[in-house]
């Protein structure tokens, strides 16, 4: 007679690859589908279908920023009412949280959020929306201009496909709520998205990632906070090691030496203070690393990351 080995799982283990498997199934499964988007009154084209680099076709300009955020595929389709035309563009990454990267990314410096999908936001005739594993843009197009409820019909029926809400990545979530300006807020991995904030000269001293060809190994989170009516910007980064968060605040502060007066560093806070009396505060341990765009108030940015240091701490359970 034949035994059979029975494997057992501890309890722990078990329950986390149950929770992997449900939750790649719910992903699999909320999919928008441009081509069973309808909306009254509005005639469709048929569906253009882009995967992977193919995407550069359709928008050379823009693409890098799509692989940045591990890009899988997207779908295009246009629809027409008299003069009117909208295109609808979604866009489908391998996380909820690289969704929202390229989401937050694109609509940089837009004004008015809206409560539909997990984010969106409306910036001159385009609408951008955050939905689950999707980034989608609804552009007016047309010679007629469309108004701000025909647009948000297509947005309320591509919401519509899949009931679930998302977070924000958690070095996202971490930046304080107080006083943060919500559409200030950005997460990202590669150099490129960065220089769409400021540019820090022609050295990757953050070491972020360059070769979109290869996979990131750091995430970052931008934010810009209004305090006694004056705004400080604050950018978050978390490595896969503490010594690429050292190498970083190295380098950052060996590009700022030229222009200081002083400077101070008793990790894991750090001042520089330029000629100016500007202040730039920096904040390293393990491998998170902080800093401010020089500002005239330290003590204030020391706060903001003291909060996040706060946040960013393992939850009891």
């Amino acid at each position: 007679m034949v035994s059979r080995a029975r494997i057992r799982l501890p309890g722990f283990l078990l329950l986390a690859l149950l929770v992997a498997i449900f939750s790649e199934d719910i992903l699999a499964a909320e999919e928008i589908s441009l081509g069973k988007l309808h909306v009254a009154g509005w005639q469709p084209t048929d569906v253009d279908s882009y995967i992977g680099k193919a995407l550069y076709d359709a928008i050379d300009g823009y693409a890098d920023f799509h692989m940045g955020f591990n890009f899988k595929d997207s779908e295009r389709r246009f629809f027409t009412s008299g003069e009117k035309r909208i295109e609808v563009f979604s866009y489908r990454f391998d996380s909820p949280g690289n969704a929202f990267g390229l989401f937050s990314v694109m609509r940089m410096g837009t004004v008015k959020l809206l409560k539909i999908g997990d984010e969106a936001s409306l910036e001159g005739r385009v609408f951008h929306m955050w939905k689950g594993t999707y980034y989608v843009t609804i552009s007016d197009l047309g010679e007629a201009a469309c108004s701000q409820e025909e647009m948000l019909a297509f947005a309320k029926a591509v919401d519509a496909q899949f009931g679930n809400q998302y977070s924000k990545p958690s070095l996202v979530e971490a930046l304080p709520k107080k006083n943060l300006l919500p559409f200030s807020v950005a997460y990202f991995h590669f150099r490129n998205a960065l220089e769409r904030l400021t540019y820090l000269g022609e050295e990757n001293i953050l070491q972020l990632g360059e070769d979109l060809d290869k996979p990131y190994h750091v995430e970052a989170a931008y934010g810009q906070f209004l305090v006694d009516k004056a705004k400080y910007d604050l950018i978050v980064l978390r490595y896969e090691s503490a010594k690429k968060s050292e190498v970083a605040a190295r380098m950052f502060m060996e590009t700022m030496k030229e222009t200081l007066k002083s400077s101070t560093a008793n990790w894991p806070w750090a001042e520089l203070v330029e000629r100016n009396g500007k202040q730039t505060v920096i904040f390293r341990e393990g491998n998170v690393l902080m800093f401010s765009f020089p500002t005239g108030r330290g003590d204030v940015v020391k706060t903001l990351m003291q909060q996040v240091v706060v946040n960013l701490k393992p939850k009891k359970s």
